[in-house]
């Protein structure tokens, strides 16, 4: 409430400048702003209750074209981790309304984000398009004017592509090595339970603790990991806490 009126965010989202569009988690298009529908050149009744990947299939005259399964792997990493996902610049040409099998040339950089539900989990994916397509070719045009070369704007086109994949490919490493640290950190978590559990009923040092669990875990062939699961599972009844860490964003 703000001054005693309700907010009506279904106006506030249709009225956004920002094109967006909302995915249930099965990928089906539930809803679409103004600015969107305007971006892409689609009609309400195109997109409203279609698989985002029909209503935006990939142009067959374009087969090396990766603007889809960039787009499919970004809305996955969003299901299963539960963060913001971005994707950088992609060219994913779009269906021209009207005209069945005419696509037109569409770049585009994208955020996709979970919205969660009263159960926590999942209920919506917000996904926000800038569509850069002007930018593009922009810059074939000036560089066209500036030296004269027929080919440029394919050279240009190649270059932004190659740069925005670049992007891409850096981003899901830094996805990649932000789990591996996720899961070490997880790691750090669980041992660090089973030495205060050696400690107390040892009575002993945190080192002397972790010694003892080292030569278990060697004396049993068991990672020092799983072994750590072992013990807090058996003493506290259940698995152990996973610790602050497996929430790191």
């Amino acid at each position: 409430m703000t001054g005693g009126t309700a907010i009506d965010y279904a106006a506030v989202f249709a009225l956004m400048p920002t094109p967006l569009l909302l995915l249930a988690p099965d990928l089906r298009i539930v809803e679409v702003n103004r600015a969107y529908l305007e971006a892409t050149r689609r009609t309400r009744d195109e997109l409203i209750g279609r698989n985002v990947f029909e209503a935006f299939p990939p142009n067959p005259a374009d087969p090396a074209s990766r603007g889809d399964e960039v787009m499919r792997a970004s809305v996955e990493r969003v299901l299963a981790t539960g963060e913001r996902d971005t994707v950088a610049v992609q060219r994913y040409d779009i269906p021209v309304s009207g005209s069945p099998g005419l696509f037109e040339e569409f770049w585009s950089s994208v955020i996709n984000t979970p919205v969660r539900g009263p159960d926590g989990e999942i209920a919506w994916i917000l996904h926000r398009l800038k569509d850069v397509t002007a930018i593009v070719r922009s810059s074939r045009l000036r560089c066209e004017r500036e030296r004269g070369n027929d080919r440029q704007d394919e050279a240009v086109a190649v270059e932004l592509y190659a740069g925005a994949l670049e992007v891409q490919r850096l981003n899901e490493q830094l996805h990649e090595a932000r789990e591996d640290l996720r899961a070490a950190l997880a790691s750090r978590s669980v041992i660090a339970q089973a030495v205060g559990i050696l400690m107390g009923r040892q009575r002993c040092a945190a080192g002397v603790a972790f010694a003892i669990l080292s030569r278990a875990s060697q004396n049993r062939n068991l990672k020092l990991h799983d072994l750590a699961v072992e013990i807090v599972t058996a003493v506290g009844g259940h698995p152990p806490d996973p610790g602050p860490f497996e929430s790191l964003a």
